[in-house]
C-alpha cells in the first residue's frame, strides 16, 4: 500500500517558525495536522481535510508539509525522484475544500498538490494537480519513491513571507537546502521558471551537498505554459498525460 511519510517535518517547522516569529510556536506543532492528513495518499474525499496552525491570521494563509511517496515496499537503495513546484497556493473563492475554514483566520496546512485528497471524487477541484498525479504514479510505477515540496514554504495573498534575497539567510532557501541534503534525491524535476530560477543559482547550488543531482527542467504544467509545452512535443495533444509522459521519458 502506498505511504505518504513526513521525513523533513522538523526542517519544515523551523522554517515557518523563522518566517513567521510573531506566532510563537513550540516544536512539533505540525503534528495534529499531521494527524488529520494521515499517512496513506489520496485517501479524503469531505471538504474540511486540511490541519490548522493555532494562531490568528488576518488573510488566507497556507502551508504545505512537503511528503516523500512510497510504494510500501522497503526496498534497500530505492532512488527518489523530487518535485520541485512554486508555493502552497490557496484560493478562498474556487477551493471547496477550504470552505468550511472560512473567514480563513488561521493558516491551514496541507500537502503539495493536495496530494492527500482523492482526486477522482474532486477532480473539478483539484483538477491543475492532474499532470503531478499522473507524474507521481508513474514514477512509483518505475520503482522510485518520490518527494514533493515547493520552493516557498508559505503562501499569503500579498506575498509578504518571500521578502528577501534567495540567500543563506532565507528561511525558504535554507528549508529547501535542508530538505534536499537530507532527500539526497537523484533527479530533481523542476516545475517551471520560477523553481529553475532559484534551484539554479550558484549561492543555492553550493550548499548542496550532492552536486551530482540530475536536474529535469519542465514549464509549469498549468494550461497558460501550453504554448511552450506545445512546442516541446512536437504539436502532439497537450494535456495532462501528454506533459507527465514527456518528463517521465526522460527518467529512466
Amino acid at each position: 500500500m502506498r505511504q505518504l511519510i513526513y521525513p523533513t517535518q522538523s526542517i519544515v517547522e523551523s522554517c515557518v517558525t523563522a518566517i513567521f516569529p510573531e506566532w510563537k510556536l513550540t516544536s512539533d506543532f505540525l503534528n495534529d495536522s499531521i494527524n488529520i492528513i494521515g499517512n496513506q495518499p489520496e485517501f479524503h474525499q469531505k471538504p474540511g481535510a486540511y490541519g490548522t496552525i493555532p494562531v490568528q491570521v488576518n488573510e488566507i494563509t497556507g502551508v504545505d508539509i512537503p511528503i516523500l511517496i512510497s510504494d510500501g515496499n522497503d526496498e534497500t537503495g530505492k532512488k527518489t525522484v523530487a518535485i520541485v513546484a512554486q508555493d502552497p497556493l490557496r484560493n478562498p473563492t474556487k477551493d471547496a475544500m477550504l470552505k468550511p475554514f472560512s473567514p480563513f483566520q488561521q493558516p491551514i496546512v496541507g500537502t503539495p498538490f493536495a496530494f492527500h485528497y482523492n482526486l477522482k471524487n474532486i477532480e473539478k477541484c483539484y483538477s491543475q494537480t492532474v499532470v503531478y498525479r499522473e507524474i507521481i504514479c508513474g514514477l512509483l510505477n518505475k520503482g522510485y519513491n518520490v518527494y514533493i515540496t515547493d520552493i516557498w514554504k508559505s503562501w499569503d495573498k500579498n506575498k509578504t513571507t518571500r521578502k528577501g534575497r534567495w540567500s543563506i539567510n532565507n528561511p525558504h532557501f535554507i528549508c529547501l537546502i535542508n530538505e534536499l541534503n537530507t532527500i539526497n534525491p537523484y533527479y530533481v524535476i523542476l516545475m517551471g521558471n520560477e523553481a529553475q530560477a532559484k534551484f539554479k543559482s550558484k549561492r543555492f547550488k553550493n550548499n548542496l551537498c550532492n552536486h551530482n543531482i540530475e536536474l529535469i527542467c519542465v514549464p509549469h504544467p498549468s494550461q497558460a505554459a501550453n504554448g511552450t509545452w506545445g512546442k516541446m512535443l512536437c504539436n502532439c495533444k497537450c494535456n495532462a498525460k501528454t506533459k507527465a509522459n514527456y518528463i517521465l521519458k526522460r527518467i529512466p
